[in-house]
């Protein structure tokens, strides 16, 4: 049992990659058990088995314990009231009491019952990690203290389990609100009933030695602990022994070492200043000022102002290469070939005939192995090209082809479909099983297109238009069942057990190594004579046209006044523009890295961390191609020589 965690580790595909070597969990659906917010069941087996797991991660920091579980055999007793004197806070249910002190660990789950906030929740946490970033998502599941308001405003029940020192459990108690009597409270009571057990919270961390506060019921994946929603008279009692479950499970991972108090809700209060409890609580969702967040990451810097990204722009694509023309040589031999293939055996006939005859004269050999050289060719051309250009710093970047390293920032809320990951590029496979062979044959496809985005380094940023790029994205995630269907179609049908996706995509935030042509960014603006008018007519409104222009001090401009007036503004205007075209400009008002203006020139981005990986693929790519291309050569030539003295004949 995993207690997830907002946003991944370092090296987390390292991790992801080795759990699937060891233990058999594929990388989606260990990326799906591990990050989020709540409980998730991580596998299930034998001691011996998840013991090496257990200890890969706790020493990943991630919070984790193996479990024995066991149901519940009575939901927690029905608090009836409370006393609170010097640090001790006394609970009475059910005619027996449970002393919270000192020596004593609390976990407190508070639920709503309905599903409304949870299923809000994580409609907003989508739309957030879309338009706003996968920082500021995290940010949202990490407020705690408006997510807890929002629950004592919907169906709220709070159940406390306390735990002694060792971890054992001393008992639960359920709070239902308006059901028991809140003045032991004291000064914390307030008159909103679903306040009170916020404040019941608040008096039981300050008398307990730590407090773990659960809100997130409803988000787990642990059996038997799913909401049964709308809520209804007849699934009532299923929802609280589900919640029964949850919180006994809750427990028993607190009390076998999975505390941390800065997870579990921190020791910042929920209600923070009681005099203003009564104001109108903040919802979930709505942006918050994460001040540790914002220090380290841009994305969060972005969502704090308020700025969400756009929606992205129609799918753009990308025109063929221009490299391709020169095959169109080949298709008009093959078509004169044809015609001629015709003229001698008829139209019957011909396609066999044909086809022995472009085998046997080596025609077919001889295209294949000018597309061979020709790959092998463009991978060496490349490779020098990559090789003889200088990787520039993005401030220092000039017009003409450029190298540059950097991280991607998106432009557009562009997010991957299935895994939910804020990219800047995906591309979704569906592959279906063939029943006589069982190969994977590819169905449908979809991609993002080519849109705009930022490549920033320590020196600044600059924009990239990948239209008509060589993209290679190097993230891949595989998996199947469900999901797959919802994320071509938008709805979501029985899963399949022979059909799977494949989604590759270059998330936000990876290294990226980009080689194109910088170029002026086009701009539109005001012309000089605009700036001008706009200027004289903003002079007109104000009483600076006296003071500068009136020289005869008759309180009117003349005709002559006027022109003077005209002369002055249109030499400032001039002035200010050469000015501001002197100074340097930052990168990202400047240039756009696109694709070069003669199309033999090559545009690459590529997810990597150097130079020297891109190169040795292209160095592997043109060897093998250049090999095939000399073998297919021969063959061709051998298929030529034989065959002319059988022509002849």
């Amino acid at each position: 049992m995993v207690d997830q965690l907002a946003a991944p580790p370092a090296d987390f595909a390292t991790l992801l990659a080795e759990i699937e070597r060891r233990f058999g969990v594929d990388p989606y659906t260990a990326r799906q058990r591990l990050l989020g917010r709540g409980y998730s069941l991580f596998l299930r087996g034998s001691h011996k088995k998840l013991a090496p797991l257990l200890e890969l991660l706790h020493a990943r920091a991630i919070p984790a314990q193996l479990l024995a579980p066991q149901r519940p055999k009575s939901h927690p007793l029905k608090l009836q009231s409370l006393r609170h004197g010097d640090k001790v806070l006394t609970l009475i249910a059910d005619n027996s009491e449970l002393t919270i002190d000192s020596e004593v660990q609390v976990v407190a789950v508070f639920a709503d019952l309905s599903g409304s906030v949870v299923a809000n929740g994580v409609k907003q946490l989508l739309v957030r990690n879309a338009y706003q970033g996968a920082a500021a998502a995290a940010a949202q599941r990490h407020d705690e203290e408006a997510l807890c308001r929002a629950i004592s405003r919907a169906r709220p029940v709070l159940d406390l389990y306390l735990l002694d020192a060792q971890g054992k459990m001393l008992g639960g108690v359920r709070a239902l609100p308006g059901r028991y009597d809140p003045e032991g409270l004291g000064a914390a009571r307030t008159l909103s009933a679903g306040l009170n057990l916020l404040a019941l919270i608040e008096v039981a961390r300050c008398c307990g030695k730590s407090l773990t506060l659960r809100s997130d019921f409803g988000l787990s994946n642990l059996p038997g602990c799913q909401l049964d929603t709308p809520l209804t008279d007849a699934n009532l009692d299923k929802n609280l022994v589900a919640l029964s479950r949850f919180g006994a499970l809750a427990a028993q991972f607190v009390g076998q070492g999975g505390f941390a108090e800065a997870k579990g809700g921190g020791s910042s209060p929920l209600l923070p200043g009681l005099p203003l409890i009564q104001d109108l609580p903040v919802l979930p969702g709505r942006p918050q000022q994460n001040e540790s967040v914002a220090a380290t990451s841009k994305e969060t810097d972005r969502a704090a102002s308020g700025r969400p990204l756009p929606a992205p722009p129609e799918e753009r694509r990308a025109v063929p290469h221009a490299g391709f023309r020169s095959w169109w040589y080949g298709i008009l031999a093959l078509f004169f070939f044809s015609g001629w293939s015709m003229a001698q055996k008829g139209s019957g006939s011909w396609w066999p005939w044909l086809w022995q005859q472009g085998v046997e004269s080596g025609l077919l050999a001889a295209l294949l192995a000018g597309f061979l050289l020709w790959r092998g060719l463009t991978a060496v051309r490349l490779k020098r090209l990559i090789e003889n250009t200088p990787v520039s710093r993005i401030r220092s970047l000039a017009s003409g082809m450029v190298e540059v390293f950097g991280r991607a920032e998106r432009c557009y809320a562009l997010v991957a479909p299935v895994t939910q990951t804020p990219c800047i590029y995906y591309r979704l496979l569906r592959y279906r099983r063939d029943s006589r062979n069982g190969t994977w044959r590819l169905t449908a496809q979809r991609s993002s297109g080519l849109h705009p985005f930022w490549l920033s380094d320590a020196t600044g940023k600059v924009l990239i238009d990948p239209l008509a790029a060589d993209l290679r994205p190097a993230h891949r995630q595989e998996g199947s069942g469900v999901g797959l269907n919802n994320a071509f179609f938008g709805r979501e049908q029985k899963p399949d057990s022979d059909e799977k996706w494949v989604e590759e995509s270059i998330p936000e935030g990876e290294m990226l190594y980009v080689l194109g042509f910088a170029a002026p960014r086009r701009r539109s603006g005001e012309s000089l004579q605009e700036a001008t008018g706009v200027r004289l007519r903003d002079l007109k409104q104000s009483p600076e046209l006296h003071q500068r222009f009136d020289k005869n001090n008759d309180g009117k401009i003349d005709a002559d006044e006027w022109d003077e007036a005209r002369r002055v503004i249109a030499g400032e205007v001039a002035s200010s523009r050469l000015q501001g075209q002197q100074e340097r400009r930052k990168q990202e008002e400047s240039l756009v890295i696109g694709a070069p203006p003669r199309r033999s020139l090559p545009f690459l981005i590529a997810q990597t961390l150097n130079e020297k990986a891109v190169t040795r693929t292209l160095w592997w790519q043109a060897l093998a191609f250049l090999l095939a291309g000399l073998v297919v050569s021969l063959w061709a030539l051998q298929q030529l020589f034989q065959f002319l003295p059988v022509a002849g004949h």
